[in-house]
């Protein structure tokens, strides 16, 4: 109450040293705090160590809570499991968002696509224009010219993202083009060609 954060860490983290932590909301605000701090995977740490005793439950805030911790730390292959686990459990959108976003920095194409397809399919999503955008990428790198222009393009009828998403439509056209060309992949009129023959 006094906001003397310093001090608020040091004496939590003595406790936690000395086995004095034993509810969940000491757990979670010692995290919180080295979440604050900017030690994030300190703050993961807390939280798997919580979970680990069974003092933390598992549920679907403390999990995304656990994930955000990763991500934050830029440890993507961890946030994983906390956030498949999260994912299984919700409704809505938002945890296979974040659950796509990390295969996306893992560069793990094929799940990324999974992970986001689901979250729009889920809805409720905060942003939305974000998941489109990101999905088109995620096709982008995977050279699937039509599904990543069909993401743009839902992505373009947001207004403020409408010029973001038209520069991502000419790039994946050009790049379409581009393997045409180099036939690394064929041409609609090349593939109906072969295929009538």
């Amino acid at each position: 109450q006094m906001n003397k954060m310093d001090n608020y860490l040091a004496t939590l983290s003595l406790a936690r040293q000395k086995d004095l932590l034993k509810t969940e909301s000491q757990y979670v605000s010692l995290a919180s705090v080295f979440y604050s701090q900017d030690v994030p995977i300190r703050a993961a740490d807390v939280m798997e160590e919580g979970l680990r005793r069974n003092i933390i439950s598992a549920n679907v805030k403390n999990l995304r809570f656990l994930a955000a911790c990763y991500s934050q730390a830029q440890e993507f292959e961890k946030a994983l499991v906390p956030l498949q686990q999260a994912a299984a459990k919700t409704e809505g959108g938002e945890t296979d968002a974040m659950l796509g976003n990390a295969y996306f920095q893992l560069a793990r194409w094929p799940e990324a696509a999974d992970a986001l397809e689901s979250a729009i399919q889920k809805g409720q999503l905060k942003q939305l224009t974000t998941v489109w955008l990101l999905l088109g990428q995620t096709y982008l790198n995977q050279q699937q010219y039509e599904r990543a222009v069909y993401a743009f393009r839902q992505a373009s009828q947001d207004e403020e993202r409408a010029k973001q998403a038209q520069q991502w439509i000419q790039y994946a056209e050009y790049e379409k083009k581009r393997h045409e060309e180099l036939g690394l992949i064929k041409s609609p009129a090349a593939a109906s060609k072969e295929s009538s023959s």
